[in-house]
């Protein structure tokens, strides 16, 4: 009867807790899992006799609070997008108004754009000032207007493969980062699972992987700050070895950390089964290959030269348009030549700002919040299986 009891206090308190803190509340980018189930993985740890999370509810629930409290800033474009697919009501069917209309996240080459504007106005000027010239020129003009529309065919290919290769990119810095989520995910789950036997080991474990996740992404922005390093409890030796290492290293001590905190709980028969270790130290593998995949995505741009033919035929093929117009349409030329201007420089300016997806643009992945929705899913699955009050490993 005492041991039911204390299940039942258990439940009720867990219970209250996820409700108080709202975690299944979705986020903008649908990256957590439903709150029923995150709800169920609590309820499920109270209910079924494995390790209780009375011994710090509170403690957890401060931990999750922290993490979600940190700014989060790049991938609105991404989040507005999964948000318009829930809400057909508020945005329609297919998000079209939502898209059509939005100024926040669309292409604005300004600079090009008002420099070919200055040029297209002192263009159609000079050219209905001259209209014997146009007369006489005719067939010049119809010219080059024949190899205006060849080369534009040709250009808007170069461009279109341009806008390819970077939203390549971009999907593929997303796919990296769901290895680095099928890894801490699995290794919480075995926590949980309790393939540790050490509430103490586990804890190392299990917050070396959440600081790799939190370090990859900073080391990918190049932000110093860990303000999650205090909420996790770490030794005042651990946090100091953390800082001093340089912001691009931090991933590698901590994939360095969660295999020292594996091999020791291996040496001191610290599991279950050994091949739970293996499997945990299989998923620090994968992780630590996405490591040089992402930073091949950060730092590999479009090659120069390709960049270079493409703009100066770009400039060419603009230049002759308002010379182009100005014959048939007079002062008319100047909007129909910035509209032509604004579509092709405006894919050129989406290639260049999603071909590094890692940054905090409108159209960048959103790694703040998926990497907050990664470390509470993580939390709250393993979470309930670690005394967070006691002191870390040494």
């Amino acid at each position: 009867m005492r041991a039911s009891n204390k299940r039942c206090k258990t439940v009720c308190e867990t219970s209250r807790l996820v409700r108080q803190a709202g975690w299944w509340r979705p986020t903008g980018s649908a990256l957590l899992s439903t709150g029923p189930a995150r709800a169920m993985v609590l309820l499920a740890h109270a209910s079924s006799g494995s390790p209780s999370p009375l011994g710090s509810p509170k403690r957890l629930h401060q931990i999750i609070e922290d993490i979600r409290k940190q700014p989060q800033a790049g991938g609105e474009g991404v989040q507005l997008i999964l948000q318009a697919r829930k809400d057909e009501v508020q945005y329609g069917k297919g998000y079209w108004l939502t898209t059509l209309l939005a100024t926040e996240g669309r292409a604005w080459p300004l600079e090009p754009l008002l420099t070919f504007g200055a040029y297209s106005v002192i263009a159609a000027a000079a050219l209905t000032s001259q209209p014997e010239w146009l007369r006489t020129n005719t067939p010049v003009i119809s010219a080059l207007q024949t190899a205006v529309n060849t080369i534009g065919v040709a250009l808007f290919f170069l461009q279109g493969f341009k806008t390819n290769a970077s939203y390549d990119r971009w999907y593929e810095g997303r796919k990296l980062w769901g290895v680095i989520a099928t890894g801490l995910w699995v290794t919480a789950s075995m926590i949980a699972g309790g393939s540790v036997k050490s509430p103490a080991r586990a804890r190392e474990i299990l917050v070396w992987n959440l600081l790799l996740a939190i370090t990859l992404k900073n080391a990918l922005r190049g932000e110093e700050a860990v303000p999650e390093a205090d909420s996790f409890g770490l030794s005042e030796s651990d946090r100091a070895v953390l800082m001093s290492t340089p912001v691009l290293q931090r991933p590698l001590l901590c994939t360095s950390r969660i295999n020292r905190a594996l091999t020791s709980a291996f040496q001191a028969s610290e599991h279950h089964n050994p091949s739970d270790i293996v499997r945990m130290r299989i998923q620090v593998e994968k992780m630590t290959e996405a490591l040089p995949a992402m930073n091949r995505v950060q730092n590999t741009p479009t090659p120069f030269a390709y960049t270079v033919h493409l703009r100066s035929f770009i400039v060419l093929w603009l230049a002759a348009m308002p010379v182009i117009y100005s014959a048939s349409l007079g002062w008319g030329a100047v909007p129909v030549s910035l509209a032509i201007a604004y579509a092709i420089l405006g894919i050129e300016a989406i290639s260049l700002e999603i071909e590094a997806p890692f940054g905090k643009d409108f159209n960048d992945l959103p790694l703040d919040d998926l990497v907050q929705g990664m470390c509470i899913n993580a939390l709250l699955v393993a979470g309930p299986a670690i005394d967070w009050d006691a002191p870390p490993e040494p």
